[in-house]
């Protein structure tokens, strides 16, 4: 269990997602337009990260002060606080931990693994470190959170147990029944559907309870903007009910799983002006 408390609602004000400024990729609106009815990848890397980096200066800002520290540290992992980030930074940190394509894209770009290991806390993880057998054993170590300077959040490691569930029902219990509700088939929500996509925002930006999540629900595929998507199975399994489901505008329909999560479908999904995360 975490044991949250007045450590939650700290960083739940300092994270609020109803609130703020405008947090949406700025995409150009030709690029807009060339994506709109693409059905495959077609935005190289260089350009997503360009378009995220400029977007998202706070999550480039933790990049480089993780990577700096592991550079001089020689170490293959480090944790770092928000001490020093401003509110719309922080919000960008997370934005750049929640949304898949955004992660991966300028994991790739910095060298290092971009991790929220806890509410207050990210991790940064060199590639190798991230793709070794023990990577989900120290995502939990590292989520111990202890106060220091003017950050007042300090928690206990997160538990990597089934029963840690409860407790991410009990913070975040629209986004929960959200996902639990949703197993087996895909859905969407749109950023103005407050507090319900702030909540999945901030439940699974925290890897250590996308870990649990996954483990209780199937696989979760987020794109980070005007909508949060889960699948609960991967492309080519069945789900447990055989009935056909109707479609609606809620669902994706027949998207392959490697869409999903593509750069294609994370600038489909901008809403301009839209405040989201």
């Amino acid at each position: 269990m975490t044991g949250e408390s007045d450590a939650i609602a700290l960083v739940r004000r300092e994270t609020d997602t109803s609130k703020g400024g405008r947090m949406s990729l700025n995409v150009p609106s030709e690029i807009t337009a060339r994506v709109a009815n693409a059905t495959t990848e077609i935005v190289d890397h260089e350009t997503f990260v360009g378009i995220c980096k400029a977007s998202l200066p706070g999550a480039v800002k933790m990049y480089e002060r993780l990577r700096a520290r592991l550079d001089a540290t020689g170490e293959d992992a480090c944790k770092k606080c928000f001490h020093g980030f401003t509110d719309e930074e922080r919000g960008h940190v997370i934005r750049a931990c929640y949304g898949d394509a955004i992660n991966r894209e300028l994991n790739a770009h910095f060298g290092l693994v971009l991790v929220r290991v806890a509410p207050g806390r990210v991790a940064g993880f060199t590639p190798a470190a991230s793709s070794a057998r023990d990577f989900r054993d120290r995502v939990f170590a590292h989520s111990a959170q202890r106060a220091h300077e003017d950050d007042a959040v300090e928690t206990p490691a997160i538990i990597d147990h089934p029963d840690t569930l409860r407790e991410i029902e009990r913070v975040y219990p629209l986004a929960f029944a959200c996902i639990a509700s949703h197993y087996g088939r895909p859905f969407a929500h749109r950023a103005t559907e407050q507090p319900l996509f702030g909540q999945l925002v901030e439940m699974l930006s925290i890897r250590p309870y996308r870990f649990l999540l996954e483990d209780a629900f199937g696989p979760i595929a987020t794109v980070n903007c005007c909508r949060q998507i889960g699948g609960g199975k991967k492309e080519g399994e069945k789900p447990k009910e055989e009935t056909p489901r109707q479609k609606s505008d809620d669902t994706m329909g027949d998207m392959s799983w490697d869409f999903l999560v593509s750069r294609t479908h994370q600038f489909q999904m901008q809403e301009p002006y839209l405040l989201d995360c």
